[in-house]
């Protein structure tokens, strides 16, 4: 399962942590938070705090970083940089290629903006930034957003106004990956149905034939089965589907599709596809495909 290790100030957006984590658990990943014992964060009690959060940095596949109206206080006189918390662990994220996603509050862009304006000056009066000295946060800003084509990471960030604005940024974001992470949970619980597709020749008629076994469990209400000869799914009015199953020999492999629909509106289409040597599983439920493979010659789904 995809880790994703949530970083920003804690105090001042506790309601936000806390929407994040159970949000980013319900896209099917696994968010890792400092101040979240029940999430996939690893507290290592022979560690200091800095040097835990680096440590699950390290082993996350993503970090989800958050700036709002706190940079928070320096580490310098802890043993590390003269840098906050927050931008620490993204430093050491850059160190070991742990892709990061950057989310800015617009108000704080605003304020990034108005400095910049303003000839980037030591001294500048934020009415967003709560931190007593608001240079340190813009030209931390300043400095992770600045071009740098040998660095290898992005410069990339995304702003939101509210948490909603935040979520749906990250379900666009992490879209394949949390198909792939349901689809996971799915096989795990035993509902995504077997099945077998072979394709065989007949040698006294030189006919071939499209075995498909087990697949009664996903097609349990199904009302009829039909060869599409090259149609696609598209071709169909739902009116007419209603709940089917149906082999697609056309010009690459075999193809069962189990459609389900009510009316004018198609409420939900799976497809296998058993095409040469690959087992390809599609989910379409608005947008999302989901695609598995490759198999075995001879698969068993």
């Amino acid at each position: 399962m995809k880790k994703i290790f949530i970083s920003s100030t804690c105090y001042d957006l506790i309601d936000l942590r806390a929407e994040l984590q159970k949000f980013v658990e319900g896209m099917g990943l696994s968010p890792s938070l400092s101040d979240a014992p029940d999430s996939d964060f690893d507290l290592d009690g022979l560690k200091d705090s800095i040097t835990t959060c680096l440590v699950n940095v390290r082993s996350s596949d993503a970090m989800v970083c958050v700036f709002s109206r706190r940079y928070g206080p320096s580490l310098k006189n802890c043993g590390f940089e003269d840098v906050s918390a927050t931008h620490r662990e993204i430093l050491e994220a850059h160190k070991h290629g742990v892709p990061v996603f950057l989310y800015v509050r617009d108000r704080l862009a605003a304020e990034l903006d108005s400095w910049r304006t303003a000839g980037r000056q030591k001294t500048f009066t934020s009415k967003w930034i709560l931190d007593r000295d608001p240079t340190l946060f813009l030209k931390a800003l300043d400095d992770l957003a600045a071009l740098d084509p040998g660095a290898g990471t992005t410069n990339w960030y995304t702003t939101f106004s509210t948490v909603w604005d935040l979520k749906l940024a990250l379900s666009k974001q992490f879209a394949n990956a949390s198909g792939i992470a349901r689809l996971q949970k799915l096989i795990e619980a035993a509902q995504v149905p077997t099945l077998s597709v072979h394709r065989t020749r007949n040698t006294a008629t030189s006919k071939q034939n499209v075995h498909i076994a087990n697949y009664s469990h996903l097609v349990a209400h199904a009302v009829q089965i039909d060869v599409l000869d090259a149609k696609t799914i598209g071709d169909i009015p739902p009116k007419e589907i209603r709940s089917g199953v149906w082999i697609d020999e056309a010009t690459r492999g075999v193809t069962l599709t189990h459609v389900l629909a009510t009316g004018d509106k198609i409420e939900d289409h799976y497809q296998f596809s058993h095409d040469n040597g690959r087992l390809l599983w599609r989910r379409y439920l608005g947008a999302n495909v989901l695609v598995l493979g490759p198999t075995d010659p001879d698969p068993v789904f």
